[in-house]
């Protein structure tokens, strides 16, 4: 017989009923078997009330992430939230952004849910001025910046941190074990797992002190939360991560021949050296926007090495960045047929500018390689965004939706849709992607990178 646990005393005290097996305690509590585990991912869009969990949970959730966009940016506040806090035994986090996951990247509102009864690690930065979310995974992270909510809240940024002061603990206990013992041993089952945790930070530091493994360090002014991998293994996903980027060739891919910071300069085409924009502005020429289209977007995709004809992936292949296109073409003597890129990073604005004025002053002869962006032998080819037409991919997604220069008052009701096994959201500014170290951006209006969980 199963000894019960009283509520009187513990009222967070959660059991489960295992084989009548008193000897095998400690391995009916490390037992895959015996754990119950689970990771929720869905999304509303166009909700018709404030943020409610669903009420068919396997288990008392320990972490809630709930991502809203500006129009209910009002609901982020301890009076709404709290009470999906279940007394304090789950922690709560809210943020909100420019858009969530919908269909054909275009831009939506509602509420976007990840839910588990794993505890994630939440640290939040210790500059007051917090302006971006950073999703760390085992091998990859994802910054995605917040929405401004000056208009709606009066605060440039919206987001509420409740963390848990009380966890449900999920035991199994034979007959015999008294309350105190249980609640004992799992608190030191806690300790053990925190334990862990920390001295897996202090390896990956060491790692990196030794140049063992490089990565990024996470924004000063960003959230980061950690998806464990056995987190992700609770779905039936492949942990694939990709994109699905609307972009349309404009140009063949062409070696680049000169250049320097984040200024394209030649590129070796089948008649010889040329200015890089030469080819780039008779193919805008010919080009025929979709109908609506209002502005063009052109990026330049960068390889390290000649890439194929139909590339299956266009961003996380190994030595890939994509730049949108500031300005270039036109133009005489030095700075002929010049394209200038998106730096993506404000410290390298100054810097490139400075590479470029005394590159092209310079006397013949006297011009020294420096790296950037741009890389003598490496290869480019322009593209040109346009609609999505992908279906969307479900898991988690973190993608781009089109800049909003004015702010419409839409009075239109819409249908609420609800869009199960995804989470996730969009920014203007786009998404900062760390794979193994490499750090690059995906800017491209409608474009999401996916994690299939």
């Amino acid at each position: 017989m199963i000894s019960p646990i009283s509520t009187r005393y513990f009222p967070h005290l959660l059991r489960t009923t295992p084989p009548i097996l008193p000897s095998s305690l400690l391995r009916q509590w490390s037992s895959p078997q015996q754990r119950r585990s689970y990771l929720l991912l869905h999304t509303t869009l166009n909700p018709s009330s404030s943020p409610k969990l669903p009420s068919d949970l396997p288990a008392p959730p320990k972490t809630i992430l709930l991502l809203t966009t500006p129009e209910f940016a009002s609901s982020i506040s301890e009076s709404v939230l709290s009470p999906l806090a279940n007394d304090s035994t789950a922690t709560v986090f809210s943020a909100a952004v420019d858009s969530l996951p919908g269909d054909n990247g275009v831009r939506t509102s509602g509420h976007s849910w990840l839910i588990t009864d794993h505890s994630l690690p939440i640290k939040l930065p210790s500059s007051k001025k917090i302006k971006s979310l950073t999703f760390s995974l085992p091998t990859t992270s994802f910054t995605l910046p917040l929405a401004n909510t000056v208009f709606q809240t009066g605060n440039t940024s919206q987001y509420l941190h409740l963390p848990s002061t009380a966890r449900p603990i999920q035991i199994e206990a034979a007959d015999g074990l008294s309350e105190k013992e249980v609640e004992e041993f799992a608190h030191a089952r806690e300790d053990i797992k925190e334990t862990w945790e920390e001295l897996g930070e202090l390896m990956k530091l060491v790692g990196q002190k030794a140049g063992l493994a490089q990565v990024i360090p996470v924004p000063e002014d960003s959230v980061e939360i950690r998806i464990p991998d056995d987190v992700l293994k609770d779905e039936s996903g492949t942990g694939r991560i990709f994109t699905q980027l609307p972009l349309k060739a404009l140009t063949k891919p062409r070696k680049i021949t000169d250049g320097m910071g984040n200024i394209l300069r030649n590129v070796e085409t089948p008649e010889g050296p040329q200015g890089a924009s030469r080819e780039l502005e008779a193919a805008i020429a010919e080009y025929t926007p979709p109908e609506g289209a209002e502005k063009l977007h052109v990026f330049a995709r960068l390889t390290a090495q000649e890439p194929s004809s139909s590339p299956t992936e266009l961003l996380l292949a190994p030595g890939t960045r994509i730049h949108r296109l500031l300005s270039g073409g036109g133009g005489w003597g030095n700075k002929a047929g010049l394209l200038s890129l998106d730096p993506q990073s404000e410290s390298d604005v100054s810097s490139f500018a400075r590479m470029f004025e005394e590159r092209f002053n310079a006397q013949d002869g006297d011009e020294q390689g420096v790296l950037g962006i741009v890389r003598e032998g490496e290869w480019v080819q322009f593209f040109v965004s346009e609609p999505c037409t992908q279906a969307p991919e479900k898991g988690m997604r973190f993608g781009t939706v089109v800049k909003v220069d004015t702010i419409e008052n839409d009075t239109t009701e819409k249908p609420e849709q609800h869009i199960d096994g995804c989470f996730g959201g969009a920014s203007e500014s786009g998404v900062d992607i760390n794979v193994a170290g490499r750090g690059r951006r995906m800017d491209v209006p409608g474009g999401v990178v996916v994690v299939d969980v």
